[in-house]
């Protein structure tokens, strides 16, 4: 019983991390079509929280070097890189991007070796 629940939790965090990593993707694609509008900037911030905690979330089931974490990575790269658009502090962003965008890839890099797909 007690391995049941405990399955079950961790079940239910995966699927949590994968609803918060769909979320920023939707919310960086949001902010993509607005461009550089102000509201833009709004939609990067809720992206790069969705995939913040949906990093935290697989980091905390399975440990920091796993597929599904670098996909957040890098998708929260992208939503940095993009965000940059819209803020005054453009090389502080880049920068951020270029951490996470890597971060992503050395993981994958790691796991799939010559087969990674970046």
């Amino acid at each position: 019983r007690e391995s049941a629940t405990l399955a079950s939790a961790v079940n239910n965090k995966y699927w949590a991390a994968k609803v918060e990593e769909a979320l920023g993707v939707v919310a960086y694609t949001r902010a993509a079509k607005l461009f550089d509008n102000p509201q833009a900037l709004e939609h990067y911030e809720r992206s790069n929280a969705h995939f913040h905690t949906a990093i935290a979330l697989f980091t905390a089931i399975g440990g920091p070097e796993q597929l599904d974490v670098a996909s957040c990575c890098v998708g929260l790269g992208i939503s940095c890189g993009n965000r940059r658009r819209c803020v005054e502090l453009k090389e502080r962003i880049r920068l951020e991007a270029v951490h996470w965008y890597h971060r992503g890839y050395t993981i994958r890099r790691k796991l799939l070796g010559e087969e990674h797909p970046l």
